[in-house]
Order: C-alpha cells, then structure tokens, then sequence
C-alpha cells in the first residue's frame, strides 16, 4: 500500500528489475530487505534478512532490487551464482536485495551508495551414483553478517559462504562449471558464496555458499531519545525455491511540533476533518504536530 501517514508500509515483490521508492514526507523510515533462495531442488538455502533505519527528507528516492529465485541450472535476479549438471545437478543460487541510493544491480552499485543488503542462499549439489541412490549437498543459507557454508563445504574455498570481507565478489555468487567444480551456485550478497561441487573422480560433493549481507549504510542513530539500530539475520529470509522482497515503513513524522501546555500537539481535527497542514509566511506547516486556533466570536477556541 502507499505511505501517507506514520505507520504505513509499502511492499515491495520480485520484478526481474529495479524499483523505486520517493519519500512523500520527511521521517524516520525503516527499510527490510530479504534475500532470495537457492534452487529448491537440489537443496537450496534460504535467503537473509537485513533492517535498519534512515533519515529521508521530502522527495528522496531510494532503489530497491529484490532477487530472484535460483532455479535448476540458472541463478537468480540480482547476481546469483548459476549451477550446472555435467557430472551431477547443480542449482542455481539466489540472488541478493538490497536498497541504495543509487540505480542498478548490486554489482553495478558502489558500496558507499548502498544502505543494506540481504543475502541469497546457496545452491545444492547432487549426484546420482546408482539407479537408488543419489548424493544432496545442500546450499548453505543467506547472511546476516555471514552466509552460511554449503553442506561440507569450507571457508573461502568451494562451498564456503561470503563474509563481511571476503566471498567469491562484490554483488555476485560464484557459477558452477567445469573448471570450477561442477555443482551448485554461490548465493549473491555484499560478497557471494562460493560454487559447490559435484564431481566424480574424487568423491567430492559440496552445498555452494550464501551471501552475505549488510548493514554498513544504516548506522545506528538517536533522534528524540529514541535509539534506531540495524540487525540482521542468517537464513531470516525467503526458502529454497522463493524470490526475494523488500519493505519501506514510515516509522515517525519529522516535521517541526508546535508545543501547547507544554505538550506536544499530535492530531488536530476541524469540523471532523484531520488538518494535515497550513501555510505561513509562504511556508507549508505540516499538521501532524500543530496547534489550530479558531476565532469564533470575538474569541479564540
């Protein structure tokens, strides 16, 4: 739904594309991000979630890019690893959603534009090795700080999950493929989680990595005595198979109060109606925190 008032949301599903959010007032805003799942065959893990809070005035524009799914063989929208079958199956890893101030993919993006950023999970890896038996590696989840590791995979190498410094790159997890280690694709984050592997000469069979998230560019802040701090959570967002989403909520108005009695004027209602603002010297008052006075009759009331 649209915001207009403190207390609104606006969701915000998968497109395959970038969208954009302008503030229709000034406030505090909070902004959640989920990150999107690996491939849900074969094991694919689960997105991340990333919050926090940001200051916009009247007119700023936030982009969000939600991430797609991974599905069997591709990865997902926003830089998810691709997984390959050719010596088992590989998913495909899902990609990250994040919000910045700056239009674009995650890749494409500047860190120093980005507010926050939720992990897509980790393509799984499997293998067939008889007529009734097959090998699933399952993907490791998206971050939170970390992403998890693919089912026996290994810190910065095959399988391993992005970190707040290290994963296969900035904005994008790693593809299967010969020569990387046939499997599972890494899932997209700050830094992408590594490919998983699926071979056969040597019994090696990993999950791929999630990404990792971030919540760098929504620091914790004060603004009248209340404290506005991030989090984020592995595996807190969206399941194997399932796109990502994002949300903008309008947490508190910041226009100038008018103080009456020493109280803060919160709502101001005239012949029924709520007044949302007035106008004085030039200058449009916003009403959320104003004082009306009406003269009727040789008095003020």
């Amino acid at each position: 739904m649209a915001i207009s008032n403190a207390g609104d949301y606006q969701d915000f599903a998968y497109t395959g594309g970038v969208q954009a959010f302008t503030a229709p007032f000034k406030a505090v805003y909070k902004l959640e991000a989920w990150g999107a799942g690996g491939c849900s065959l074969p094991g694919g893990g689960i997105g991340g979630y990333s919050a926090g809070y940001v200051q916009l005035a009247q007119g700023e524009t936030i982009y969000i890019c939600v991430g797609g799914a991974g599905s069997n063989g591709a990865g997902g929208y926003n830089g998810g690893g691709y997984g390959t079958a050719q010596n088992g199956n590989g998913g495909g890893g899902g990609g990250a959603t994040h919000m910045a101030r700056a239009n674009g993919v995650l890749s494409a993006v500047a860190v120093g534009h980005v507010f926050l950023i939720a992990g897509g999970g980790g393509g799984g890896s499997s293998k067939a090795l008889n007529a009734s038996y097959s090998v699933v590696r399952y993907g490791g989840n998206g971050g939170g700080l970390e992403g998890g590791n693919g089912e026996e995979g290994r810190d910065n190498d095959s399988g391993g999950g992005g970190t707040q410094t290290s994963g296969y790159a900035y904005g994008r997890g790693q593809d299967g493929g010969a020569g990387n280690g046939d499997g599972g694709g890494g899932g997209s984050g700050y830094y992408g989680g590594w490919h998983g592997l699926c071979t056969t000469n040597d019994g090696q069979y990993r999950g791929a990595g999630g990404g990792s998230g971030y919540i760098g560019g929504v620091p914790s802040f004060v603004y009248k005595s209340v404290t506005y701090a991030p989090s984020t959570t592995t595996g807190g967002g969206a399941a194997a198979g399932a796109n990502g989403s994002a949300r903008i909520t309008a947490v508190k108005r910041m226009e100038l109060p008018v103080i009456f009695n020493g109280t803060a004027i919160e709502r101001l209602f005239f012949n029924g109606t709520e007044v949302m603002s007035l106008v004085f010297n030039g200058t449009k008052l916003f009403m959320r925190k104003l004082f009306l006075r009406v003269h009727r009759g040789g008095a003020y009331v």
